[in-house]
């Protein structure tokens, strides 16, 4: 028997995507032009990891901040070394 899990959409991926799509074609075919070769032939693998978000990365990073530092919190204070006050800072700039 096998488990299918759907693919979660990203809410940036969506928001972005048709600058992600001009983004990458421009370097597709500067890529290309300094190869000297058709933009089609170049393999845009890597280039998409930066450009187009996986949950599965966001995941990762945040199972890897709980592992060392017990919970996302503490990573927050410890980790990244942010008191309180520029905590909050960051919770109205980002937070809705």
């Amino acid at each position: 028997m096998f488990l299918y899990v759907a693919p979660r959409v990203l809410l940036t991926n969506e928001l972005r995507k048709e600058e992600t799509k001009v983004t990458l074609a421009k370097i597709r075919t500067k890529v290309a032009d300094a190869r000297g070769v058709a933009p089609e032939t170049i393999d845009m693998t890597n280039v998409e990891a930066f450009y187009i978000l996986d949950g599965a990365y966001i995941d990762g990073a945040l199972d890897a901040a709980k592992l060392k530092y017990g919970s996302m919190d503490a990573y927050i204070r410890e980790g990244l070394g942010l008191n309180t006050a520029e905590i909050e800072v960051l919770r109205s700039l980002l937070l809705e």
